[in-house]
Order: structure tokens, then C-alpha cells, then sequence
């Protein structure tokens, strides 16, 4: 699918977008069915060309912000079965009628409001009450906090339950290396970059039991491909990989 852009944003379907940024993005009204979408182009174009074509039944966002990221992907995917969490509830104003539209199409979209990130048992038992099965998803979407130890406890947590051939995708995965963020007065400057996971995660590529197929890096989204080796619960991709003894130093 080819988006016809304008000069604010595009529209998808009975959707509309526009691409905000900055403080703008968080205190722009919005009304459904207009959502603020804080992506660039760049990036939307990225996912349609990776997602074209693939299975995209069950899908799991991490990190909701204004609900534009929900829609799109809801929208476009058209999954049946889509659950987003986040702990702030910025967005229930305009996604309450997006799921009642995708409910008219056979398909549930499950949003909430109070789990976090880290909080992979509640994420799967949120999921079995919802959609009455096993969770496993084509898709995951960590658009969350970005912090390093919250996205790695998702990812030790949630990668495991991606199906063979299905994606892992880590979003803003560079901040760490952003001009802004060399300097010291900025508020995350002593943290650990999250460019750290995705490190694992090419690491993880040279022993196969460490369930990555491949990484498809871009500027904005580290892309992590799935193979079919079974991962276990107690899974750490950190040290699933081999190195001769040597510590891994944190960037």
C-alpha cells in the first residue's frame, strides 16, 4: 500500500493522520477519527515495506501516547487480534471508537491503560482473558518508554512468544547516540543506551538458539526477524550469545 502524503500527514481509509512532533504532539487536540500520529514518513514508509505481504493476524504494541500508532497499524494490518498497553491514559477518547469500528469487521482490539512494559505475566494473562488463548503474535511494537532496562525486560520477556517469521520492532532504538543526548545536562545522559539491545540482538544472530533469524536495522527502528528455535521463559538475550569469556560493556 502506497500513502498519498500531504503537507500535514495522509489519510488511510476513513482515517485521517497528521505527523506531529515535539511538545506540539502532546497538546494538539485531536477527535477521532483524526489521530496524531508522532512518526516520521521515513518510518511509515519502513513499515509498509517490511509488513507488506506478511501475516499480521495477532499483533502487540507496547507504549499508546495519543492512539495514532494503534490506529495506523490497526487500520493498515487490520489484525484480528490487536492489544496495546501503556500506564498513562492519554488516548481512550479516540480509540474507544476505534475499536467499536474494528468490532464491526470481526476483529478485537484490546487497549490498557495500567500495565507496564516490564510487566510481561500481566501482558500474557491480560491477553488469555481477552482473546481466550495462548498469547503468540506476529507482530510486536516497543514504541514505549525507550529506556534500556524496561524494553530489555519486555524483550526477554515478550520475544519468545513471537511465531516463526514474525517481527520484533524496537522503535527510536538510537537515542543514545542523538546530539542532544551527549550532553550532560539532558535528562538521560547517564542512562544505558538502548542501542545496547539491539546489540544483543545482532550478537544473538550468531547462535541460533538465541531466536533471532536477522536484524534489519534503519535510522529510527531496529527490525528483529524470529527463527523457530524454541525460547525458554527464563530466556535473557544479553548472554545468549558466545564471547570467549569477555564482558559486554555497555555503550
Amino acid at each position: 500500500m502506497d500513502l498519498e502524503y500531504d503537507d500535514a500527514g495522509f489519510s488511510l481509509g476513513e482515517l485521517r493522520f497528521d505527523l506531529v512532533h515535539g511538545a506540539e504532539s502532546q497538546t494538539r487536540p485531536c477527535r477521532y477519527p483524526n489521530f496524531i500520529l508522532v512518526k516520521t514518513r521515513e518510518m511509515i514508509d519502513s513499515y509498509i515495506e517490511r509488513l507488506r505481504g506478511r501475516r499480521n493476524d495477532s499483533l502487540l504494541e507496547l507504549g499508546i501516547l495519543r492512539g495514532g500508532s494503534v490506529a495506523f497499524f490497526n487500520e493498515l494490518l487490520r489484525p484480528r487480534r490487536h492489544m496495546a498497553i501503556d500506564i498513562h491514559n492519554a488516548a481512550a477518547e479516540v480509540l474507544t471508537p476505534l475499536a467499536a469500528k474494528a468490532a464491526r469487521g470481526g476483529r478485537d482490539l484490546l487497549v490498557r491503560y495500567d500495565i507496564s512494559q516490564s510487566d510481561t505475566g500481566a501482558i500474557e494473562e491480560a491477553y488469555r482473558q481477552r482473546f481466550k488463548e495462548e498469547p503468540q503474535f506476529d507482530l510486536i511494537i516497543d514504541d514505549a518508554s525507550h529506556f534500556y532496562e524496561l524494553s530489555l525486560a519486555s524483550f526477554n520477556g515478550l520475544f519468545r512468544l513471537v511465531r516463526p517469521g514474525g517481527v520484533y520492532a524496537i522503535e527510536d532504538w538510537a537515542w543514545g547516540h542523538w546530539p542532544d543526548f551527549q550532553k550532560p545536562e539532558n535528562q538521560l545522559f547517564n542512562e544505558p543506551a538502548l542501542s545496547n539491545l539491539v546489540s544483543y540482538c545482532v550478537l544473538g544472530c550468531a547462535a541460533k538458539t538465541a531466536g533471532v533469524a536477522r536484524v534489519d536495522v534503519t535510522q529510527d527502528t531496529a527490525f528483529v526477524y524470529r527463527n523457530a528455535f524454541p525460547i525458554p521463559r527464563d530466556f535473557r538475550i544479553e548472554s545468549s550469545f558466545p564471547t570467549r569469556g569477555r564482558a559486554f560493556v555497555k555503550l
